[in-house]
């Protein structure tokens, strides 16, 4: 799932000397050589084209790359170490070669594939069809895999070969705006989040079916055919997160536009009008007004659950906080917060720039080695962690900021300490790093953190994609980036894959100590 979660902490740390490299990559995909980054280039067999996703194969030792405008998913072959031997794909999904780019809504084609998810059991391949509105299904085993091969199944429509959109009447069959999926390896189910609908539709991949496959059941509305957005127990208003605990079956959708999280009983699960069992952030189902106490939210936007005590963190962005909850303790409505992040009560919610206050948190993650929570300080320019049990009321650290009264992009100049535009992050919890897309600089810093896993210091020890922590242009070659996202880490071969955005290509960085 693509997930976007940056997170980062500390209380003033002593520094130790930052050591500033210029690493230089080991391959590189969708370029043919280091000095290039335009689209396509030398040609379609080997370029690409603002590639939007990617998902590893670490079984088959196999990369999957959402090659979006050229309308195809490129399959790129690893050894057992999953490092990439050939910058040249060896298959290709959505057309009939390496040849052709244009989108079709047929069986074998695909329109601005977007998001991609793996089951490694059953060797399948869930690919987000945007541009078609449907998600197409690809038996991608060994045996099955070819160019141009036929999905084995569509989502979200009734046939390969047409596909209703927002101008069309909603239904079990069709998807509004597929823009993620998210599959439970242990149920075999696969959620969309179809925010264009106000719902999450439910798909039971057991019965998975060729062509026309119906959701199961569908969270947020009372029927299949409703798509507007309303508050009420069976009701959803722009759903922008979900977090789920397969303890219990249970399902946390943050409400945003309600003002409320939502907790569904899936084994209760109907195939409509689902009624929420709790409702967090509201007196009632009825309500949707926001506000600022220990039992009512404004804007929650991102969530996190902690299975380790069964807490639930809630992101609520317009009140500048983050909320915790004790789900042992959870009501049927207005549960109280536990405990608040961001400021000094539960009756103020105006934010700020210290080491105890937040400004729009957004994006949560939570790391329970260590019982931290690492939130994205949206308005502060910055990553902050926090302890996870909400006991010390002050972060214990902090990444993108020199110290917790500064809150400037770069503060005039890139350093190893500045941050502009952090986009993703990933963690090496075996080799105690934490890698961080720095965007609007051009690089991805890296921090080192102790034995378990919390950051000891607030300058970055080394630097990708710039010679040193001082420059911060864009380049095309071996050792430059321009604007990277995403981030994946292979621990199995210490290797960093850089979606390298702007100049068309993934960057793939030997990364062992």
């Amino acid at each position: 799932m693509f997930i976007f979660l940056f997170l980062f902490f500390a209380i003033l740390f002593s520094c130790g000397e930052a050591k500033a490299a210029s690493y230089n990559a080991n391959a590189v995909l969708g370029q043919t050589d280091y000095t290039h980054g335009d689209a396509n280039q030398p040609n379609l067999t080997t370029g690409l084209n603002y590639p939007q996703g990617n998902v590893v194969d670490t079984v088959h030792h196999r990369l999957f790359v959402s090659d979006t405008n050229n309308n195809r998913v490129l399959v790129f072959l690893l050894n057992s170490s999953n490092n990439v031997i050939s910058e040249t794909p060896t298959y290709v999904i959505g057309q009939p070669n390496l040849s052709t780019v244009s989108g079709a809504t047929t069986q074998n084609k695909l329109s601005s594939p977007l998001g991609l998810s793996y089951s490694a059991a059953s060797n399948t391949l869930f690919v987000s069809d945007y541009g078609n509105t449907r998600i197409m299904v690809f038996d991608v085993s060994t045996s099955s895999i070819a160019n141009g091969m036929n999905a084995i199944a569509v989502i979200g429509q009734t046939n390969f070969d047409s596909y209703d959109s927002y101008s069309y009447v909603p239904s079990e069959y069709s998807i509004g705006s597929p823009s993620s999926v998210e599959y439970d390896s242990v149920s075999n189910t696969l959620y969309v989040m179809d925010m264009g609908w106000n719902r999450i539709t439910v798909y039971d991949i057991n019965n998975l079916l060729t062509t026309s496959t119906p959701a199961s059941a569908v969270i947020g509305q009372s029927s299949f055919t409703i798509t507007g957005a309303s508050a009420g127990q069976t009701r959803l208003s722009s759903p922008s997160s979900a977090s789920f605990n397969s303890v219990s079956n249970t399902l946390y959708v943050t409400d945003k536009n309600n003002h409320r999280v939502l907790v569904f009983d899936l084994n209760n699960l109907l195939t409509t009008s689902t009624p929420a069992s709790a409702v967090i952030g509201q007196a009632n189902y009825t309500d949707n007004s926001s506000g600022v106490s220990q039992t009512t939210l404004n804007t929650p936007q991102g969530s996190a659950y902690n299975a380790v005590s069964n807490t639930l963190y809630v992101a609520d962005s317009g009140n500048s906080r983050v909320l915790i909850y004790n789900l042992n303790s959870l009501l049927a409505t207005s549960t109280p917060a536990s405990a608040v992040i961001g400021e000094p009560n539960f009756d103020t919610g105006s934010g700020g720039l210290a080491q105890n206050l937040l400004y729009v948190p957004t994006g949560l993650s939570y790391n329970s080695t260590s019982n931290t929570l690492f939130i994205n300080d949206y308005g502060n320019n910055r990553v902050v962690v926090f302890d996870g049990s909400g006991n010390v009321a002050s972060a214990q650290g902090i990444l993108g900021q020199p110290n917790y009264v500064n809150s400037a992009v770069n503060r005039a100049n890139a350093t190893n300490v500045d941050m502009n535009q952090v986009s993703f992050t990933a963690i090496d919890s075996v080799h105690h790093r934490l890698f961080v897309s720095d965007s609007a600089n051009n690089r991805v810093l890296v921090f080192l953190l102790d034995s378990d896993n919390n950051v000891t210091t607030n300058e970055a020890s080394y630097v990708i994609g710039q010679e040193n922590f001082v420059s911060s242009g864009y380049a095309v070659s071996q050792g430059g980036l321009q604007n990277p996202g995403g981030l994946i880490y292979n621990s199995a071969s210490n290797t960093l894959f850089v979606a390298d955005y702007n100049n068309s290509r993934v960057m793939v960085f030997d990364v062992s100590t």
